[in-house]
């Protein structure tokens, strides 16, 4: 009986953050729809410029074809958080607008966003994704251009493995460390460095990751720990675009792994774990 009352609780409360996190995230979107693009739509210029030099689908490392970027992806982006239209922010909001000019590359349409002529303008939705990444991308549009986010992209990932390593240490899990860097380096850091989305399920992982150590130390955060992945797949759902979600699950769930090891569970308690917590990572994702 206390077994049903308590998954009786957790449904309630898997129900009610899916709902409580769309709400949030449409807000959000539609508060960063709200804020005025004029200095947005000049840094997405420039950006335009730089993009057009790279082309679509340019090398990070010469020599290197496992580098590739996606230039083509980062333009829509860039597009989408500058748009420059009429609609409400509402409507903005929900249906990814973006403006290009017709008979022309993603790249020649970032560079004249914002001074593109209505009669050249073509204007597309986009509406099977949130689009949450607008959120943190548009204020940094704000004050940089792609080349001054790429700068700032490097600074966080870095500092983020090194966060990590160091976490990982502190919760005695230095055996670890070697295979994290190892995974790391397989997403090709070069290339998620200088690509907005591809480093977009970067950032995600390794806030979850955090949040996982950190919460390891703090009893009453380790138990609730579900509510951690039932949050990371809410949070892949929001600001994926077209890239490599399950990524944010499958680091989460060795680190967990390593994480009741120390505590000396046996293996058939985690193989619970796992299919728990994939599940409330599904359910978190699908569900938003």
């Amino acid at each position: 009986m206390a077994h049903m009352k308590m998954y009786g609780k957790r449904f309630f409360i898997v129900i009610v953050s899916i709902i409580l996190s769309a709400c949030i995230g449409f807000s959000a979107l539609m508060f960063v729809c709200a804020l005025p693009s004029g200095r947005v739509a000049l840094h997405v210029r420039e950006s335009g410029g730089i993009l057009m030099l790279e082309g679509d689908y340019p090398i990070a490392v010469p020599g290197d074809s496992s580098t590739i970027l996606d230039n083509y992806t980062d333009c829509i982006m860039l597009l989408t958080s500058a748009y420059t239209g009429d609609e409400n922010c509402v409507e903005e909001a929900a249906r990814g607008y973006r403006i290009y000019k017709k008979k022309a590359s993603k790249e020649e349409s970032c560079s004249v966003c914002g001074i593109l002529p209505e009669k050249e303008a073509r204007v597309l939705d986009y509406m099977r994704y949130w689009h949450g990444y607008k959120v943190i991308l548009k204020p940094l549009l704000f004050f940089f251009n792609i080349n001054g986010i790429r700068q700032i992209n490097a600074l966080v990932i870095f500092g983020w493995i090194a966060l990590i390593s160091v976490l990982m240490y502190q919760n005695k899990l230095k055996i670890y460390i070697f295979p994290y860097l190892l995974g790391v380096s397989f997403l090709n850091i070069p290339a998620v460095v200088r690509s907005l989305q591809y480093s977009t399920i970067f950032h995600v992982t390794s806030v979850f990751l955090i949040l996982l150590l950190v919460g390891a130390r703090i009893g009453k955060l380790w138990e609730n720990r579900w509510m951690l992945f039932l949050a990371a797949g809410i949070c892949t759902s929001y600001f994926d675009f077209l890239t490599y979600p399950i990524a944010v699950l499958g680091f989460l769930l060795v680190i967990n792994i390593g994480l009741i090891e120390t505590q000396g569970k046996h293996s058939y308690q985690m193989v619970w774990e796992v299919i728990g917590e994939s599940a409330l990572w599904g359910v978190g994702y699908v569900g938003m």
